[in-house]
């Protein structure tokens, strides 16, 4: 619902506290109401219970989702602006297959039977190995590596320096020496997946590595060899999943949690920064700590040790009173 003059021209996109008299801003947080007044943009996307304010408005059910639409609109997804074409410094092997407006840029590498779709970007310094597919409207940006035969959906975005489809860690003692497991299968990242940057994800022993439609993984992640992960999924920085593990349909993953191999974790769960996950986890738990467990009796065992020392000084006492009994000498 339009609330105030609907002739403005917006150009741009800004925060509430930068926003010029050109720019669309938001209001999503109530913490942020102190700066409406105040504000200098041309117009604000409000929630329902938000107060009027002296610029023109525009009331929605979800002021940041259409922000982000805003966004897109106005400025066009920004990633997708390299010009098509083959750079003459790349090296693009005769065999591969290249869509329509595809972008390839300086010192990037397309090997043997590797197929890019219908306008996606290759920036520069990018490989791209024997027999991989990489689907239409990808964005692949400057360092990312994605080996033999890994195959991307459509509309894949993977940050620099990612690597998608290096062999797992695996080794097997002889009884002198580690010997290395042969890697022999692929990565497969479904549609709208976004990987971040300087994030590892290997390939499968045998067999596939899998990340679900619709998942964003973050920066620094390890996600090691044979792990499928479901659809629609968030997994935060620093993460890092051991082999074999499985993770169901939106399951968020926050922070430096670090995951064993060959376990489940259900649909919909929740683990908190830093848990240590050593078992499944059920549909729709909340788990935090190391080990990792249920929310509550986790915050309850860590309010317990906060009296600690109290606890110890009082069991002193008790024992030493004891004692005193067991002597007939009470004080």
């Amino acid at each position: 619902m339009l609330l105030g003059d609907g002739d403005v021209e917006i150009t741009g996109v800004a925060g509430i506290r930068e926003a010029g008299a050109a720019d669309l801003t938001f209001l999503a947080n109530p913490r942020y109401e102190r700066y409406l007044e105040a504000t200098a943009a041309g117009a604000v996307l409000v929630g329902p219970g938000a107060p009027t304010c002296r610029v023109p408005a525009v009331r929605v059910e979800n002021p940041y989702l259409a922000y982000v639409q805003a966004i897109k609109l106005i400025c066009g997804n920004g990633a997708n602006a390299a010009p098509p074409g083959v750079h003459p410094m790349a090296v693009v092997s005769a065999s591969a297959v290249l869509g329509r407006n595809v972008s390839v840029g300086p010192l990037a590498v397309v090997e043997d039977g590797a197929r890019l779709g219908e306008g996606t970007v290759v920036s520069a310094l990018v490989y791209v190995g024997r027999e991989a597919v990489v689907g239409s409207g990808c964005v692949l940006h400057p360092h990312v590596a994605v080996h033999a035969r890994c195959e991307l959906g459509d509309r894949v975005i993977v940050k620099a320096g990612a690597v998608i489809g290096g062999d797992g860690f695996g080794y097997v003692w002889d009884g002198e020496a580690h010997q290395k497991i042969p890697h022999l299968g692929r990565v497969v990242l479904e549609d709208d997946v976004e990987i971040g940057a300087n994030t590892t994800i290997d390939r499968g022993t045998t067999g596939e590595t899998r990340v679900g439609r619709g998942t964003k993984v973050d920066n620094q992640v390890q996600i090691a060899h044979n792990v499928r992960v479901g659809q629609q999924g968030l997994i935060a920085a620093q993460v890092g999943i051991s082999g074999s593990t499985e993770l169901a349909d939106r399951v968020t993953v926050a922070g430096q949690v670090g995951m064993v191999g060959h376990i489940h974790v259900a649909e919909g769960a929740f683990l908190s920064a830093q848990a240590g996950v050593d078992k499944n986890v059920p549909e729709g738990a909340v788990w935090l700590g190391s080990p990792a467990r249920d929310r509550g009796r986790a915050l309850r065992e860590l309010s317990a040790l906060t009296r600690l020392p109290e606890l110890v000084k009082k069991v002193r006492d008790l024992e030493e009173r004891i004692r005193e009994l067991e002597q007939g000498t009470p004080k």
